[in-house]
């Protein structure tokens, strides 16, 4: 599928106080009959702690943007998957009755916390 470039332009982003762009993350969504390339625009606040998400749609995108968005999106997966992470269970003193399953499954506490890749949107690790 080919996206054209808008007739307007770029969508412009306003940013407020000491606000500045920390990530701009191209992500291509899929459903039901539609596929859409966006690219979700990180925004913080340090001075606030605050941070907040804009979308530009593909009909939003520069030239630039739409050349660069799949590279970008593959780097992104890329690192996203080297990413370790660990999961923490809530490993109280409940009865093994009141624990969620994946914690009753297990009678040492620490198996819950998994080490590993991180696996990409679509379930591969």
């Amino acid at each position: 599928m080919r996206r054209r470039h808008p007739r307007e332009g770029n969508r412009m982003i306003t940013l407020k106080g000491k606000e500045r762009i920390v990530a701009a993350i191209p992500e291509t969504i899929t459903g039901a009959g539609y596929r859409n390339f966006i690219i979700r625009v990180h925004i913080v606040d340090y001075s606030k702690q605050t941070w907040r998400e804009e979308c530009i749609q593909s009909d939003g995108q520069t030239p630039m943007m739409i050349a660069l968005f799949k590279p970008l999106e593959q780097a992104h997966e890329a690192m996203l998957g080297e990413i370790e992470t660990v999961k923490e269970c809530n490993n109280d003193t409940a009865s093994s009755a009141s624990k969620p399953e994946h914690i009753r499954a297990t009678s040492d506490a620490t198996a819950c916390k998994k080490r590993g890749p991180r696996p990409d949107r679509h379930g591969a690790a």
